[in-house]
């Protein structure tokens, strides 16, 4: 019998092999469909990490969100239709809280988590930010991360840790939004009080951004290193940051000396040979 490949996958890839019609008309479709199949087949036991849920928080949000108050935590709830009457929030099944600005996760997000969900995906946690979803957020009947025991808990979050350390030091991940972060306190001395993973927002918008979307992306790594999966699939090529993005080709390269493979979709389907 063959043994499943245990595979991370950014939501970038994910989204697309949960929901076909994510994938539609995309370049990678083909393998993108060639990985769903693997998946169902029980090939491939397919993990996503929670700090990703990061990224779903609207772009023109992100600087009002991490500014706004400076405990920010990510918690993703559910709520009966009557409680968002009473509260005044618009009606929807799950919210992000913000203190007491709710930031509503769109129905596409709800789709794309659920429909992952419901053909094997569970989350992997960083235990970076508060994640209070369990399975009854999304209306399953089954645990939605994966069951680790006392011992592993303890390894998986030592790699972690180690990872992280490591991801800082070479100013990607957060790393980049530690370096905005002393950046910012440099130039505005009322700023000495805040996290290094808070101060970053006082910069301007586009930064602010890109530093949420590669604080993401360097969480996920740390998480798949933690977890000791096989490989890391995206769609992310790093070209965004240039030198502070995580997934660019150069930091790809000590990476994989660390023993994380980083591929994209057609390069999985190859090496799995599906």
């Amino acid at each position: 019998m063959i043994q499943p490949v245990e595979i991370t996958f950014d939501t970038n890839c994910s989204q697309r092999i949960a929901l076909p019609s994510r994938r539609a008309g995309h370049p990678q479709e083909l393998y993108l469909e060639k990985l769903d199949a693997g998946i169902r087949a029980g090939l491939i036991h397919p993990f996503f990490a929670d700090i990703s849920l990061l990224e779903s928080i609207p772009r023109k949000e992100r600087k009002r969100w991490f500014t706004s108050a400076m405990r920010p935590k990510v918690i993703l709830q559910t709520f009966e239709p009557t409680e968002f009457k009473a509260s005044g929030v618009q009606l929807a099944n799950s919210t992000y809280s913000f203190d007491t600005t709710p930031i509503v996760i769109s129905t596409e997000l709800q789709d794309e988590i659920l429909a992952a969900l419901n053909m094997g995906f569970r989350f992997i946690r960083v235990q970076r930010i508060m994640f209070s979803a369990d399975s009854g957020t999304f209306g399953v009947t089954f645990p939605i991360s994966k069951q680790l025991s006392k011992n592993d808990i303890d390894v998986v979050q030592h790699r972690i840790e180690e990872a992280l350390a490591e991801i800082e030091s070479r100013e990607v991940g957060s790393g980049y939004v530690r370096r905005l972060s002393k950046e910012n306190k440099l130039a505005d001395t009322s700023l000495r009080d805040i996290s290094d993973l808070l101060a970053f927002a006082d910069s301007d918008n586009p930064k602010v951004v890109k530093a949420v979307g590669e604080w993401a992306d360097g969480d996920l790594v740390a998480a798949h290193y933690g977890y000791g999966h096989k490989f890391l699939c995206t769609l992310d090529d790093g070209s965004g940051l240039g030198k502070h993005a995580i997934f660019n080709q150069v930091n790809r390269s000590w990476l994989n000396s660390m023993g994380i493979e980083i591929v994209d979709p057609e390069e999985l389907v190859k090496l799995l040979e599906l």
